[in-house]
């Protein structure tokens, strides 16, 4: 069964990122692979090799609900922080203090 959850549209990152001028990002390094799958799913992920079957235990780029089961994780990680806009490995938030200093 493919995974179903959504993910978000521009209009709901910008909403949760509304009145902010500066902003912070982070961008996760290949966060696919630090997710672990369960051993029912090494099965699905295996692939045939000189030596036989190899099963991977992380999930990797180019499954079909990789970005969706993703999502998900994201969604429950930030879901406390409503100016926080979690898309993919990207997550966005407006700066809350920004100070403008010159130089002497």
């Amino acid at each position: 069964m493919l995974h179903q959850h959504p993910l978000p549209t521009p209009d709901d990152v910008f909403t949760k990122l509304n009145g902010g001028t500066v902003f912070t990002q982070i961008d996760f390094a290949d966060t696919y692979l630090r997710v672990e799958v369960d051993e029912a799913s090494e099965e699905l992920l295996a692939i045939s090799t000189h030596r036989g079957p190899f099963g991977f235990n992380r999930l990797l780029f180019g499954v079909k609900s990789a970005t969706r089961i993703f999502q998900e994780i994201m969604d429950s990680m930030f879901a406390g922080l409503n100016e926080c806009a979690a898309y993919l490995d990207d997550v966005s938030s407006p700066a809350a203090l920004w100070r403008s200093t010159s130089p002497p």
